[in-house]
C-alpha cells in the first residue's frame, strides 16, 4: 500500500472530526497484521530467528546476564488472530525482551542540581516524544540504557519513547524495554506496543490506571523476518509523515476557515439596512458548509441568531404586526389596573 492509495482509501476519513488520529490508529493495526507490505520469501524464515532469539537468551542467562525466568506458556492459537501471516511465528512478549520495572526513591535520594543521572517518573517526562529531565539521583537502583524504550505502566499509560540519553533511573510507574538480542527490530517493537496500549487500558483494574509485567510478558509476539520488521518500519513512518502533513493542511484551513466565518457573520452583525442584511445572510446561506466543520464553529451563529431576533431583524416589514411595543406597554399597564382591582392581601400589597 502506498501513499498514494492510502489517501484514495482513507482521505474521507481525515476530513472527519479526528480523523487523523483514526487514521495513525489504523496505520499501527495495518502494520501489525502484517497488511502494509508484501511478503518476501526470500527472508530468512520466522522459525529460525525465534529459534536464535531463544538460545542466545538461554546463553545469557547461563552466564548471568539476563535472570533466569520460570518457562513461559506456549502461545495458543485463539491468541493468535485468525487473518495472521502464516509465516509469521508467535511467543510471549518475554521471551523476546527483557523487562525493567521501575522503582521509586526517596526524596532525600534525588535533586533538581543535576547531580548524578536522571531520574524519570513518569508521563510528565516524556513530552512529544523526548525525555524531559528535571530530577536526578547519585544512588540509582533501576537503570535504563541507551536503546531501552520506555513505557508508561501507571497513571496515565502507554506512553512511549527511547531512551538517548544513556543511564537514567526509572521510577514505578515506567517500565524499561530492552533489546538484549539485538535480533529484533525496536522500531516494530514500539510500533506494536503503541497498537497494544489500548489492551494494555482495558486491562487497568484499579482506580489508578495501570498494568503489571504480566500484562505485558504474556502477550502474544509475532515475530517476523528482520528484513520485513524494518519494511514494516519504514512504510509506517511514511504514513505516519503523511498524516502530519495532512494534519499541517488541516490545520492552515482551519485558520482560514475562522477568520472567513468571522468576517460573514460580523457582515450579518453590523447590517444597517435590510437590503445589507440580505446580500450578507446570502452570502452565509451560500456557504454555510464551507464555515461551519465542526460544533464548536455553530456557537457563534446561534449568537448571531438571536442577536438579531431582539433587534427585530429576523422579520420582514410585511410579517411585522401593525401595533407598536407603545401599545403593548400601554395594554399591560391596563392589565395590571385592572388585575389590582381584584388583588387580595399580599397580591394587593404587591
Amino acid at each position: 500500500m502506498d501513499a498514494k492509495q492510502f489517501l484514495a482509501e482513507f482521505g474521507h476519513i481525515a476530513n472527519a472530526p479526528g480523523g487523523i488520529g483514526k487514521l495513525r490508529e489504523l496505520i499501527l493495526q495495518l502494520a501489525v497484521q502484517g497488511k502494509l507490505i508484501v511478503y518476501t520469501a526470500s527472508d530468512l524464515s520466522s522459525r529460525v530467528l525465534l529459534d536464535e532469539v531463544r538460545a542466545l537468551k538461554a546463553e545469557l542467562v547461563s552466564c548471568k546476564k539476563l535472570p533466569r525466568q520460570k518457562p513461559y506458556p506456549e502461545v495458543l492459537r485463539r491468541e493468535i488472530a485468525v487473518d495472521a501471516p502464516s509465516h509469521w511465528e508467535w511467543a510471549r512478549f518475554g521471551e523476546l525482551w527483557q523487562l525493567l520495572s521501575g522503582r521509586d526513591l526517596v526524596p532525600s535520594k534525588y535533586n533538581d542540581s543535576k547531580n548524578g543521572i536522571p531520574y524519570i517518573t513518569g508521563a510528565s517526562n516524556i513530552v512529544n516524544g523526548i525525555i524531559v529531565v528535571n530530577r536526578w539521583t547519585p544512588d540509582p537502583v533501576v537503570i535504563s540504557s541507551t536503546g531501552d524504550l520506555l513505557i508508561t505502566c501507571k497513571g496515565t499509560i502507554g506512553k512511549t519513547v527511547f531512551n538517548t540519553l544513556g543511564e537514567v533511573h526509572i521510577a514505578r510507574q515506567i517500565m524499561a524495554i530492552r533489546n538484549f538480542s539485538k535480533k529484533l527490530d525496536s522500531g516494530f517493537l514500539k510500533i506494536w506496543l503503541d497498537g497494544f496500549v489500548s489492551q494494555l487500558v482495558e486491562k487497568s483494574k484499579s482506580m489508578i490506571p495501570g498494568f503489571s509485567r504480566d500484562d505485558l510478558e504474556l502477550a502474544a509476539y509475532p515475530v517476523l523476518p528482520i528484513e520485513e520488521q524494518s519494511r514494516i518500519v519504514a512504510k509506517v513512518e511514511e504514513l505516519m509523515a503523511l498524516c502530519d502533513k495532512l494534519e499541517a493542511q488541516q490545520q492552515a484551513r482551519r485558520i482560514l476557515q475562522n477568520a472567513l466565518r468571522q468576517s460573514t457573520l460580523q457582515a450579518v452583525a453590523s447590517a444597517t439596512c435590510p437590503y445589507e442584511l440580505q446580500i450578507a445572510w446570502a452570502r452565509l446561506a451560500d456557504n454555510f458548509g464551507q464555515l461551519f466543520h465542526a460544533l464548536e464553529d455553530v456557537a457563534a451563529f446561534k449568537g448571531l441568531i438571536l442577536d438579531l431576533a431582539v433587534s427585530g431583524a429576523l422579520l420582514t416589514t410585511e410579517t411585522r404586526h401593525a401595533s407598536t411595543g407603545a401599545d403593548l406597554i400601554d395594554a399591560i399597564a391596563d392589565a395590571r389596573i385592572e388585575w389590582s382591582k381584584v388583588a387580595i392581601n399580599q397580591e394587593k400589597k404587591e
